[in-house]
């Protein structure tokens, strides 16, 4: 999946040169987290996080007097300057490595020098949910596998001996020597596989043997 295709393609502006209230009163009005300040060229120069302005609002404590002064502050003070940007057509997985690793909460979405999305934390996870078919009916099975080929191969087949689809499989590293295959599939009573799954001698860890299904 490609960053066009969960990008917002309306994201909210601000001039380097409006004030600190002029931000919170666009962010507050327009019901968004992050602004992208733009210079008079159109160019982006900088980004605004709700974060940012909290960092900056005054408090209570705050004199009448300081208060006015610190709304007054020009956005181009406490804005981040150095912007991680992605391209639209760069993969989801990188647009999510970048905001992890930098621990940021959006990626303007840039092609050649036009601004043309923003891309969010909150796009990327219901992205994450599309892609794992958790908004699907059906069930999740998780199962602890050796770390060794053919063991996907291996469990797909009881799948496709029942008929049943695998909307999406998920791995991580569970040990040095194991993996856990979380499996989403199209059945809402997936017991008979979990069964055929453990006599393979593969342990299932998802759903919990007692007390899951309704008594036969």
């Amino acid at each position: 999946m490609k960053v066009r295709q969960i990008m917002s393609q309306r994201y909210a502006v601000i001039h380097p040169d409006d004030t600190l209230q002029q931000a919170r009163t666009v962010m507050l009005t327009r019901n968004v987290r992050h602004l992208l300040a733009i210079d008079r060229e159109d160019r982006l120069a900088g980004l605004v996080s709700d974060r940012d302005i909290r960092e900056v609002y005054p408090s209570s404590l705050e004199s009448p007097d300081q208060h006015q002064e610190i709304i007054r502050v020009p956005v181009h003070q406490f804005m981040s300057k150095m912007v991680i940007t992605i391209h639209p057509d760069d993969d989801i997985e990188e647009a999510a490595l970048l905001l992890y690793e930098n621990n940021i909460g959006s990626l303007p979405v840039i092609e050649g020098e036009e601004i043309v999305g923003i891309v969010t934390m909150k796009d990327i996870l219901y992205a994450l949910i599309e892609l794992t078919g958790l908004h699907t009916h059906g069930s999740t099975i998780k199962v602890e596998v050796p770390n060794r080929p053919g063991v996907l191969a291996d469990i797909a087949e009881v799948f496709k001996k029942h008929g049943m689809c695998i909307n999406s499989v998920m791995t991580s590293i569970s040990g040095p020597l194991n993996r856990r295959l979380n499996f989403r599939v199209d059945t809402i009573n997936p017991r008979q596989v979990v069964r055929e799954i453990e006599e393979k001698g593969y342990q299932v860890v998802w759903p919990p043997k007692e007390g899951f299904y309704e008594k036969e």
